[in-house]
C-alpha cells in the first residue's frame, strides 16, 4: 500500500509558519484540517492560529473554531471531547447557509456561534503548530487548506468527501502530502505562500479516509 507524507509536531517546539501575505489577511470563513488529534497536556493547545480564525484544542479535550471578527466579540463552534488516545480525524471550520459557525469533525457538524473566552494576538506570521503566545500542540497534520470566503453547504460536503480534491475559488493556501520536503511545506496554489518546517518530522503512513455520517447542519 503506498505511503504518504505527514508531520508530526512534539508538543514543544514544533511549528510551521508562512509569512505574513495580503492574501491571508481576510476574513476567512472556511479550514480544513485533517490531523491526528488527542486531548493534550496543556491547559490550550493551537492546532492552526490563522490571523483572525484558529482551530484549539483545550486542555478539557474540546475542540473548538475560533472566529474572530474587526469590531466584534470572538466567535467559537465547540466539537465533541477528545481523549488522550489520538485519532485521525477530517476537521473543517465554517459558516453553514443559515451564518452558524459549525466545526465539522468527522462526519458530524458541531457547535453554534457563541462568544469565545479565548483572545488572541497575531505577529505577523501565520502558525500551524503553535500560537503567538508560544502554546505548542503535539499531533500529526496530514492536509490544511484556508478560504478567504463562506463556502456554500454543498462545497462543504463536497470538500468533505473529496478534501485532497480541494474547491479552487476563494482557496488562500493548500497543503498535502506532496509537498513535504527540504524544510518547507509548498502551497499548491496558484499563490506559493510556501511554510517553512520548525522541527516538525516527516512520517510516512497511509492517507486519513472519511467518514460518513448524515448528521449535519
Amino acid at each position: 500500500m503506498t505511503k504518504y507524507n505527514c508531520l508530526s509536531f512534539d508538543g514543544i517546539d514544533d511549528t510551521i509558519e508562512t509569512t505574513d501575505d495580503v492574501k491571508l489577511n481576510t476574513p476567512a470563513q472556511t479550514i480544513l484540517l485533517i490531523a491526528e488529534v488527542s486531548k493534550p497536556t496543556n491547559a490550550i493547545n493551537f492546532i492552526v492560529n490563522y490571523n483572525n480564525v484558529a482551530i484549539i484544542v483545550y486542555g478539557t479535550g474540546a475542540i473548538k473554531y475560533e472566529l474572530v471578527t474587526a469590531g466584534e466579540d470572538n466567535k467559537e463552534a465547540e466539537g465533541p471531547t477528545l481523549t488522550t488516545t489520538p485519532e485521525k480525524a477530517v476537521i473543517i471550520g465554517y459558516r453553514n447557509s443559515s451564518d452558524v459557525l459549525k466545526i465539522r469533525y468527522n462526519g458530524t457538524d458541531y457547535g453554534a456561534a457563541v462568544v469565545g473566552d479565548t483572545t488572541r494576538t497575531d505577529a505577523g506570521k501565520k502558525h500551524i503548530g503553535h500560537s503567538d503566545s508560544s502554546l505548542y500542540w503535539g499531533g500529526k497534520v496530514y492536509l490544511f487548506a484556508i478560504w478567504n470566503r463562506q463556502l456554500t453547504d454543498a462545497e462543504i460536503d463536497f470538500l468533505e468527501a473529496n478534501p485532497y480534491n480541494p474547491i479552487p475559488n476563494g482557496l488562500v493556501q493548500f497543503f498535502d502530502y506532496s509537498g513535504i520536503g527540504g524544510g518547507s511545506w509548498a502551497d499548491n496554489t496558484i499563490n506559493a505562500l510556501d511554510g517553512t518546517i520548525s522541527g516538525a518530522t516527516t512520517v510516512s503512513e497511509n492517507k486519513v479516509s472519511v467518514r460518513n455520517n448524515a448528521n449535519r447542519r
